[in-house]
């Protein structure tokens, strides 16, 4: 039997006459949760004592913690998950700091162990509690590779990471030649900065969260094949465009129909599970990075004609040929992920509101305003650019490509490599912190720079930042999305960072024109007074723990 205590209550277990009874009951939030674990562990250990096995799954915080050390000391048998098989290690690795576990298990051998009843076993009798080193042994990751995936795992995920990266590549592709082009076509200083990225942007704000939510209705498959049509014809449009309203459009209409990625990582979500829904998100997300970091350099490379003009129709015919394989991968090898039913019953039924779902709503208000802040420093930067790094330094567009190369590279290698050893070190809350400090420090040195060795540096530091912190938001938006509302409040995320995209060049523009390193200035200005306000909420929320469980 499978007991779930109903929102906004505690859940106890009393002991009477002998037999067991479950207790709902009141009182104020535990550890800012209600129900909350620890609440929930105290009742079974006071009455149930050693009769117990209890496992601490995977989720953020600590709730838990200290009522799985009480079961602990009274001689239950305690288990964590294992990290590898954890979305978030959080509360198993605060049970584990408390000395409240007794053996660290991937969730498949945790959940063979509680179905055994004849195993029950007092504290001498069992396993020795866990020493450091077994700790460290329990965190290295179980070997898995394609090979031992499903064959249409393995085509699954393979379309799905070549949708990702052809839509990012599409996008930063056009980066590095459109303010050139916009110029060269009469531009004002606030359109050659803000014409691309940011009605691109604000085009994808408006269409993501829509097209997510349509397809947890008519499923993902279709609004996939929808976005790379669309994707298709608005770099076909854009590298057409011979008047400076045409290409405004184009790109507008090319952010249209970018929505649909929200669709592809809602798609992640539908075929896993628990234990393979971070490595996928992982996987996908270095998609978008690596895809980030191509751009701008293939744009560097194609974006400029024999004459030494720059050009956009080479660059966005070719991220129009790359959308047209995305499209034929997703109609021949992408299945439908979700059932027929499910999506019959969704379009029959309301889908609810976001603010019926507490968590989720706190996770795209808190971490949304500060990926809204990150990326307009991030966006400020990247459009204006190319007319800095010329003004500046002289840097032709070849150059600036090599830049806009380096600087994406080191946001997908800390996607792919540093995001792991990072939160397991200091936690996501404290590598979002340290990733937003990176992020208004490389944004200060770039405002700063008098030699191109210190623009090398500030790529680095920014584009690494940018990295950690996109993973370590997007990590805790996810796990928090109700299943029902997966796509979109996905969309919804990713609307933030559009968001953020739209300001930054908006304001980068007017800014240059007053003066050079102002964009840089601003843009790090936003990202330290978020970073101010994370630090203070976060500290707030460790008081308010403290003050609820003493």
């Amino acid at each position: 039997m499978v007991v779930i205590a109903p929102d906004s209550h505690h859940m106890k277990l009393r002991k009477a006459g002998g037999q067991y009874f479950i207790v709902i009951a009141g009182g104020p939030p535990v550890n800012r949760h209600k129900p909350s674990v620890d609440v929930l562990f105290r009742s079974v250990a006071e009455c149930a004592g050693g009769d117990v096995r209890a496992i601490m799954l995977t989720g953020m915080g600590d709730d838990g913690a200290r009522g799985m050390k009480q079961l602990h000391d009274r001689g239950a048998r305690t288990i964590a998950q294992n990290e590898d098989t954890c979305v978030v290690f959080g509360r198993p690795k605060e049970a584990i700091k408390h000395g409240a576990v007794d053996d660290i298990l991937p969730i498949g051998r945790s959940a063979t162990l509680l179905a055994r009843p004849g195993q029950s076993s007092p504290r001498h009798a069992r396993s020795r509690n866990m020493t450091p080193d077994d700790i460290q042994q329990s965190r290295r990751p179980v070997a898995r590779t394609a090979a031992t995936l499903p064959p249409s795992d393995v085509a699954r995920l393979a379309t799905l990471w070549t949708i990702v990266f052809v839509g990012m590549m599409g996008f930063g592709i056009t980066i590095v030649p459109f303010p050139i082009v916009a110029e060269q076509l009469g531009a004002s200083p606030f359109w050659v900065t803000w014409g691309s990225a940011g009605s691109f942007a604000l085009a994808q704000m408006i269409s993501t969260p829509l097209l997510g939510r349509l397809s947890d209705r008519v499923g993902r498959k279709p609004v996939l094949l929808l976005g790379s049509l669309g994707a298709i014809i608005g770099y076909t449009w854009t590298a057409t465009a011979d008047s400076l309203p045409s290409l405004l459009m184009a790109r507008a209409f090319t952010g249209l129909a970018s929505g649909y990625l929200a669709a592809a990582f809602a798609y992640v979500g539908d075929v896993s599970t628990p234990a393979t829904l971070a490595r996928r998100m992982g996987l996908l997300g270095s998609a978008f990075g690596l895809g980030f970091a191509a751009g701008p350099f293939l744009g560097g490379l194609l974006g400029r004609t024999s004459e030494g003009t720059a050009t956009l129709l080479a660059p966005c015919l070719f991220a129009a040929g790359l959308s047209s394989l995305g499209l034929l991968g997703t109609l021949f090898a992408l299945r439908e992920s979700l059932a027929p039913e499910t999506r019959a019953s969704r379009s029959a039924e309301p889908a609810g509101k976001l603010s019926d779902h507490p968590q989720a709503r706190k996770a795209l208000l808190g971490v949304g305003g500060a990926m809204l802040a990150v990326t307009a420093g991030s966006a400020a930067l990247q459009s204006i650019y190319p007319i800095w790094g010329r003004d500046a330094f002289g840097l032709p567009l070849e150059k600036i490509g090599w830049h806009f190369g380096l600087f994406s590279a080191c946001t997908a290698l800390s996607q792919a490599v540093l995001i792991g050893p990072m939160v397991r070190r200091f936690g996501q809350r404290r590598v979002m912190i340290l990733a937003m400090i990176g992020s208004a420090a490389g944004l200060l040195i770039y405002g700063v720079a008098s030699r191109v060795e210190m623009v090398w540096a500030a790529d680095i530091v920014c584009g690494t930042s940018l990295g950690l912190f996109t993973s370590a938001a997007t990590a805790v938006v996810s796990i928090l999305a109700p299943p029902a509302l997966r796509g979109a409040v996905l969309g919804l995320f990713a609307s933030t960072s559009a968001a953020g995209r739209v300001l930054g060049p908006a304001y980068a523009g007017a800014a240059y024109a007053l003066a050079r390193p102002a964009p840089f200035l601003v843009g790090a200005a936003l990202v330290a007074a978020s970073a101010f306000a994370v630090i203070t909420a976060s500290r707030a929320s460790a008081a308010t723990d403290t003050r609820s469980t003493d």
